[in-house]
């Protein structure tokens, strides 16, 4: 976190360069000191893109019970598509928190959400990931890379991450404020989380916050 807030307000090139290690790259979103996979896990991936996630989780990953792709960019869709297969679901709904149809930017790769803004670049749907998924597939890991949508998907899966209080694995760079918010609201769901916070590159962005559940510890 100093480490974090020093770039921002120093505007350094590599300001996570002495926190950052190059494994930590191919680790991102499992790093193996945090994040230990069980079987039969219910994975939730918002912001699936073209399935990126979906290929580390399946090399670290043994039997598991299903996979959640949540990916509205129309542009990713073939790419995803090739790699569901089973178990593997691809949900074209982008998670927020409430059921609604937002406009959607292109102009970066990832594709992000502009609120209230008609800027003529199209439009998604949009839901609560406790209306998405339901019933008897309850998530065991939840994980949030979705342009500065994190906090209001992460309202949207208050029942969800109450029910099951799966790992979570939240970007938290998109928006300044989220090193303060993200944590504060995960912490008001469940108190008992165990926070760690761990950067996967050397800018400063692929910061991505983890929760684990420390209840009986």
């Amino acid at each position: 976190m100093d480490a974090y807030l020093k770039g921002h307000i120093e505007l350094t090139a590599f300001p996570m360069l002495d926190v950052w290690e190059r494994e930590d790259v191919e680790n991102q979103y499992f790093p193996e000191d945090i994040i230990h996979l069980e079987e039969n896990e219910v994975f939730v991936d918002c912001g699936a893109y073209i399935g990126d996630t979906l290929e580390t989780f399946l090399k670290k990953a043994g039997h598991f019970r299903k996979y959640y792709a949540l990916e509205p960019d129309r542009r990713h869709f073939e790419t995803l598509h090739k790699k569901v297969s089973g178990n593997i679901v691809h949900i074209p709904v982008g998670a927020w928190d409430k059921k609604d149809c937002l406009c959607f930017s292109t102009k970066n790769g990832c594709g992000e959400v502009m609120e209230g803004e008609d800027n003529g670049t199209g439009a998604i749907k949009v839901d609560k990931l406790d209306d998405l998924i339901d019933g008897p597939d309850v998530a065991t890991f939840l994980k949030m890379d979705i342009e500065g949508a994190e906090l209001q998907a992460l309202h949207g899966a208050v029942e969800m991450i109450k029910r099951g209080r799966p790992k979570l694995a939240i970007c938290m760079y998109h928006k300044r404020e989220d090193l303060i918010t993200i944590p504060q609201f995960i912490k008001s769901i469940v108190p008992e989380y165990k926070l760690y916070l761990r950067a996967h590159f050397a800018y400063a962005s692929e910061l991505v916050l983890y929760a684990i559940d420390g209840q009986g510890e």
